[in-house]
């Protein structure tokens, strides 16, 4: 005859629990316990690039972070603690709608500001090794400042010597577009990474330059 089994007490029911409880916390750590980043309003978050060094803000397409916005923050808290300790910076989410226009983004995206040069994450937002590669690769802007000053000593553009190719974009610096082109430029310096130089002239620091390349719109680019 089949013996019955004999019911769990409730010392085994609750050590039951706290095993399951325990297992979805290390398999889901943001599910179970809701961690988010810390939230900035817009003017906090344009100080803390006039302050810091190194910032990586998720910018959040709404006030709510949902969908993509939430994908993007489990990554970023997935990989904070090894993005702090390698740069010292902030990982810090932000609902800003006036910069969000100013960059002319269209969804949720994560900034990395390094020394107030923004560089929009364009890889895969699902995997977070991939972020924390792209991040940690690109600490330094690839981008050069070029003035008539020394505009040929860095591109030795008359002399055809050896800095290798060049794509240079002239922009003017006071313009409603300025951020939106300067951003653009960072992406494409780290596309071009190893097989391009990328500069950019401000038209009020290289008016000789612009002439001397017959540039007369703004923002132009030249190779």
């Amino acid at each position: 005859m089949e013996r019955l089994k004999k019911p769990l007490g409730l010392h085994a029911k609750m050590k039951n629990w706290l095993f399951f409880f325990v297992c979805l916390i290390y398999l889901f750590p943001q599910v179970i316990l809701d961690e988010q980043l810390e939230v900035f309003k817009e003017e906090e978050l344009m100080q803390l690039f006039k302050d810091e060094k190194f910032v990586i803000v998720l910018l959040s397409k709404n006030e709510n972070c949902i969908e993509k916005c939430r994908t993007l923050e489990n990554n970023l808290l997935s990989i904070r603690e090894d993005l702090v300790e390698d740069t010292g910076g902030w990982v810090v989410r932000s609902y800003s709608p006036s910069y969000f226009k100013e960059l002319e983004l269209k969804d949720s995206t994560i900034l990395f500001m390094r020394e107030q040069r923004p560089l929009i994450y364009s890889g895969d937002s699902q995997n977070a090794e991939n972020l924390l590669s792209y991040l940690l690769s690109n600490k330094i802007s690839a981008v050069h400042n070029l003035t008539d000053d020394d505009f040929e000593h860095k591109t030795q553009a008359g002399t055809g010597a050896t800095t290798g190719d060049w794509l240079v974009m002239f922009i003017r610096k006071n313009s409603e577009d300025y951020s939106h082109h300067f951003y653009i430029a960072e992406q494409v310096s780290v596309n071009l990474k190893g097989r391009m130089n990328v500069g950019i002239v401000e038209k009020e620091f290289g008016p000789v330059t612009s002439r001397r390349f017959g540039v007369k719109y703004f923002p132009s680019y030249i190779l």
